[in-house]
């Protein structure tokens, strides 16, 4: 299955895999905005949302 993925779309998904491969438990929302840089929650899930 091939996703066509923009580049923090990517990093978003990194994060969240490395963060659950290392803590053994996914991250917040905020601590997934404040990865990448962004302040608002719901463009946080707007990411998220393009991963389903």
């Amino acid at each position: 299955m091939y996703y066509d993925l923009n580049e923090k779309t990517t990093v978003v998904y990194m994060f969240i895999c490395n963060f659950n491969w290392e803590h053994g438990y996914s991250p917040t929302v905020r601590e997934i905005g404040k990865h990448v840089g962004l302040k608002s929650t719901s463009s946080v899930q707007a990411y998220l949302k393009k991963l389903e």
